[in-house]
């Protein structure tokens, strides 16, 4: 794929084990980027996955510590549209205008 300097942030959570260290050292793995899971709830942030122009069909990959991998299969849509965001003098959102592509 071309070279993109465009990236998203992935999260999620993995399934408990059975056992006591149910997310001990358990890993998340997306497009070559890669987060230690959160040992006390098994939530991961992958930053910096790459997105590349149109749908971006995502496979994230979890390991545990023993071997075990799971994995789910998300989408990302990045189009070239320019947008803009117009607020009221409150700050609230009052116009979103898409404009035609790049």
């Amino acid at each position: 794929m071309a070279a993109t300097n465009l990236t998203i942030t992935v999260t999620g959570e993995v399934e408990p084990g059975a056992n006591s260290n149910k997310w001990y050292n358990t890993w998340a793995f997306c497009r070559g980027v890669s987060a230690r899971g959160n040992p006390e709830d098994g939530t991961f942030s992958l930053r910096g996955v790459p997105l590349y122009p149109g749908t971006n069909v995502l496979a994230v990959r979890v390991r545990d510590v023993s071997g075990n991998e799971a994995e789910q299969t998300r989408t990302a849509v990045r189009t070239n549209a320019l947008e803009t965001f117009e607020y009221h003098g409150s700050g609230n959102l009052s116009n979103w205008v898409k404009a035609g592509e790049n």
